[in-house]
């Protein structure tokens, strides 16, 4: 099992390796590195490092094997399989009555769908490359016979305003700009006869490995939340920016599974772990 990753309430992190090296990064920067031989390392906000005593002021920590077996998901396949588990047990119900069912996620699409989601919005926003977020949305609606969508969210922070309309006939915070800007968008994109929808075809995919939850938003990015990066995630990183940099928006992104092969689908197939 690889690193796993631990936001506590107070806001710190907690770092714990296999090896059994834990780093505890506190939310004012200071940040201490336990070891088995008990020393513990301090670095301050500056950067200094000093070897400090545990007199039960600093930070308590469990040790991994502790945290490990308390985990409710031992390993990605399980936390894989009660994720798109939960998903099908809670959307169900309307499947059955022939309802479309869709969500949006900044990422993981390739598990919604396999939850059950007939269509998967991807969003557009967080500093993330689109080129990338179309390449994991529409690789994975494209091998799982699904549709897809994106939706334009925010760029780096953002604020929600909720604003009900009481008299109908005000409209809260939307003004005429705003309703003169859906009118464009609906004349000149979804009903445009020249707009040619779904046309661009990817000509490349990168498969990644199996059940890999990884966000994929940064080099260290959490896996399923749960974990840090492990040894997979700088080889995949690379591969990543190689391919959309050779393909960009031509450049679908799917997972290994024996479901959905990838084999005659695309004129070149990049594999997470290949050298060449």
């Amino acid at each position: 099992m690889g690193q796993i990753f631990i936001e506590a309430p107070d806001g710190a992190v907690i770092f714990y390796h296999p090896n059994g090296v834990i780093f505890v990064i506190l939310s004012n920067g200071t940040s201490f590195k336990y070891e088995l031989n008990g020393t513990i390392t301090m670095q301050d906000l500056s950067g200094e490092l000093s070897i400090v005593e545990n007199n039960g002021s600093l930070p308590q920590v469990e040790s991994y094997e502790t945290v490990l077996n308390a985990r409710p998901f031992q390993n990605y396949e399980e936390t894989a399989e009660r994720f798109t588990g939960h998903i099908q047990s809670t959307i169900e119900w309307m499947s059955n009555q022939s309802i479309t069912v869709f969500t949006s996620d900044y990422g993981l699409y390739w598990f919604n769908y396999l939850g059950g989601y007939d269509v998967v919005f991807a969003q557009f926003g967080w500093n993330h490359t689109t080129a990338q977020d179309i390449a994991l949305v529409r690789g994975a609606a494209n091998l799982q016979g699904k549709s897809w969508g994106a939706i334009i969210t925010w760029k780096y922070t953002y604020v929600v305003l909720f604003n009900y309309a009481e008299d109908m006939g005000a409209y809260g915070t939307l003004s005429d700009d705003h309703f003169e800007a859906l009118e464009r968008f609906w004349n000149e994109l979804v009903q445009n006869s020249e707009v040619v929808h779904g046309g661009i075809d990817a000509e490349a995919v990168l498969v990644l490995p199996s059940n890999y939850g990884w966000g994929m938003r940064r080099p260290d990015d959490t896996i399923w939340g749960l974990w840090g990066a492990d040894e997979k995630s700088p080889q995949i990183w690379a591969q990543l920016q190689d391919s959309l940099e050779a393909h960009g928006l031509l450049l679908d992104i799917v997972h290994e599974d024996p479901q959905y092969p990838v084999t005659g689908k695309y004129n070149q197939i990049y594999y997470w772990n290949q050298t060449d």
